[in-house]
């Protein structure tokens, strides 16, 4: 089964990579029920580009709307190929910063932020 995720620009896929993709998986919403198990091809659908991923099915829990459910899969170990047309393509977006913001500051670091 293809499961495809439209991603508009470079940007979008450099936010999904960063924050979920390379961890291992990513959840994608689909019409469809896919049993647990299931093997996948998830294609990453750029203007003019095409990545072609494979992956395993962990869960799928249906939408609140009982039309969609929401997929999570596991991909396979990346290939160099894979990989590096993913970074190809991260590679073109320009990082954004706030001014004075420092080059190497993550903008992601929550270090500061105290849980109780």
């Amino acid at each position: 089964m293809r499961l495809e995720v439209k991603i508009p620009t470079a940007t979008m896929l450099k936010v999904l990579w960063t924050a979920n993709m390379s961890k291992g998986g990513m959840a994608i919403e689909t019409p469809h029920e896919i049993k647990p198990d299931t093997r996948v091809k998830v294609a990453l659908v750029l203007p003019g580009k095409e990545v072609l991923l494979s992956a395993t099915v962990k869960h799928c829990t249906p939408h609140k709307n009982g039309k969609l459910f929401f997929v999570g899969v596991e991909f396979d170990e990346l290939r160099d190929a894979e990989r590096t047309a993913i970074e190809q393509i991260i590679g073109t977006v320009k990082e954004f910063r706030p001014k004075g913001q420092p080059k190497n500051e993550d903008l992601f670091d929550d270090s500061d932020i105290d849980i109780d």
